[in-house]
């Protein structure tokens, strides 16, 4: 899923910022330095959800990267709470990549998979579109 323009735009707060270009990466958009925090629930089979306060490294119209301070492994599902100029949405991502980069903190990429919120102030179906 790609987040719709205006919503991404919301997110990081402006419209003209440049992303960065990671041609070197594997990922598939560049991304923009993004130094927030973020709620993340962890979706793992046969573990009780609890919310993880995270630190967001940057994101894309497509994925995010985060710092995480449990181990994650490429396919698990997680439910991260973005917020917006306008309002606040849960949106489920699968993860990508996990790499240990100190004790106990992990870099963590996630692809966007669908948004769980009501869509005030955004168009409904511009998300339903884009997700395709």
């Amino acid at each position: 899923m790609i987040l719709p323009d205006d919503m991404f735009d919301s997110i990081v707060g402006c419209s003209s910022i440049r992303l960065e270009g990671r041609a070197a990466e594997r990922r598939g958009q560049d991304r923009i330095r993004q130094p927030n925090r973020v709620h993340v629930i962890p979706m793992a089979h046969n573990i009780a959800p609890h919310p993880i306060n995270a630190q967001v490294r940057d994101m894309s119209p497509e994925g995010i990267g985060l710092l995480l301070p449990r181990k994650l492994l490429p396919g698990d599902t997680l439910l991260i709470r973005l917020v917006s100029r306008e309002m606040k949405f849960w949106v489920y991502c699968d993860v990508t990549r996990v790499e240990r980069v100190a004790d106990g903190l992990f870099v963590t990429g996630a692809t966007y998979d669908r948004i769980v919120s009501p869509m005030t102030g955004f168009d409904s179906h511009a998300v339903a579109a884009a997700s395709h």
